[in-house]
């Protein structure tokens, strides 16, 4: 068994079917497998920068990592034996305080933009491609402020001007 007592933020990431990946606020980065009576064997032990806050495992083995000290997104591949190859870093163009993974590996950013003295939540949905590059393939569209924003589709529609498939929760106690 590994041991993941010390790894923290995120515990445990899925980074492909049936592989994992568990991240130390260090950068000590562990992969493993999972076989399916829940047992895990390590594959790899390696160093990845850490400053992370945000790591989202995309399609393919991808994985979108990303530092609200940065106004850009890293990504990186594990192959089978759960080795790390760094792909690209792709500007952002600004902060952003969250991210959600989305299928066929896009990415909806949220931040919190002042508009006419009034904050907003603003969200925009990116994509990254198979080489590691990141785009935007949305325009940014207003949000209420919401405690949550969770993917609830099995996809998106390529029509970068058709609804989301998302659900936002309000934690708001009703007066």
């Amino acid at each position: 068994m590994v041991d993941l007592s010390d790894m923290t933020v995120p515990a445990l990431a899925v980074t492909g079917e049936e592989l994992w990946m568990a991240y130390a606020a260090t950068g000590d980065t562990i992969t493993g497998r999972l076989d399916p009576s829940g047992a895990t064997t390590q594959l790899a032990h390696f160093p990845l920068d850490p400053e992370w806050h945000i790591i989202l495992p995309l399609e393919g083995g991808m994985t979108a990592f990303y530092s609200t000290a940065r106004p850009s997104v890293s990504t990186g591949s594990f192959d089978a034996q759960g080795r790390f190859t760094d792909r690209v870093t792709s500007p952002l163009g600004g902060f952003f305080h969250s991210a959600i993974a989305l299928p066929e590996s896009r990415i909806m950013w949220n931040r919190v933009v002042h508009d006419s003295g009034v904050q907003r939540s603003v969200s925009v949905v990116g994509k990254v491609f198979p080489d590691g590059r990141h785009e935007f393939v949305s325009e940014p569209y207003l949000l209420d402020f919401w405690s949550a924003i969770v993917h609830v589709g099995e996809h998106l529609p390529d029509d970068r001007h058709a609804p989301l498939h998302t659900a936002v929760v309000d934690d708001a106690v009703p007066h």
